[in-house]
């Protein structure tokens, strides 16, 4: 079933989550999921990646603001009254069956409140009602990370060079594995293309990265 992501479709997924806001506060606190479209918006998921992201450094607003609102699935977690955003994720759309997750963030200041396991269930609801078959994310290799993705079925899928990862617009990876897809005709996915093969591996050169992988 393939889902078109709007305001009220995510007010639905929140009502699923209303225990959410007890880890963010201790105080009667009201929270909104909504899609990153709105200048508002836009600016403060624009300013915490630069913050938070040395690839996001050099990253202009209108390239940005363009791709969130055209080519990108963006949702935030959002302070209903502040407008402030505490946390989002970009989901991007390689083809019908394979997506990327190109970020995943939560403000320092409300870190260990389990935001980015809500954050990342509700990513997945979105992977899953959009009719995804397989999903890719990049970690650092140092990152401790893993483990935490891993909690949610993603497994090893290759390795990458984390400094070409961090000093290249990351469409570089997506277009890759597009590429791949129309080269080999076939969906891009664990049975079908070994990791051992060193598709991507060899493309980023040193193991300093990880390329983790979810499949339905």
């Amino acid at each position: 079933m393939k889902r078109k992501i709007t305001k009220n479709y995510l007010k639905k997924i929140f009502i699923d989550y209303r225990g959410i806001s007890r880890y963010i506060s201790n105080k009667r606190t009201c929270f909104y999921l909504d899609v990153i479209r709105e200048d508002n918006i836009l600016t403060q998921t624009y300013n915490i990646e630069k913050s938070l992201f040395k690839f996001a450094k050099n990253l202009d607003f209108k390239s940005y603001k363009e791709r969130l609102l055209h080519s990108s699935i963006g949702v935030a977690l959002i302070k209903c009254y502040s407008q402030e955003v505490i946390g989002y994720f970009v989901l991007d759309k390689i083809n019908e069956n394979i997506y990327f997750v190109s970020i995943i963030a939560v403000k320092k200041q409300y870190r260990n409140k389990k935001i980015g396991t809500f954050l990342m269930e509700v990513l997945l609801r979105i992977f899953n009602d959009m009719g995804g078959k397989t999903l890719y994310l990049t970690i650092p290799l140092h990152s401790g990370l893993k483990n935490f993705y891993e909690s949610f079925k993603f497994i090893e899928f290759s390795r990458l060079n984390v400094n070409s990862y961090f000093n290249n617009d990351i469409k570089r990876l997506q277009d890759f594995l597009s590429r791949q897809v129309e080269k080999e005709n076939v969906n891009l996915s664990l049975q079908n293309i070994n990791p051992k093969r060193g598709i991507i591996k060899n493309m980023y050169g040193k193991d300093d990265g990880i390329i983790l992988v979810f499949n339905n």
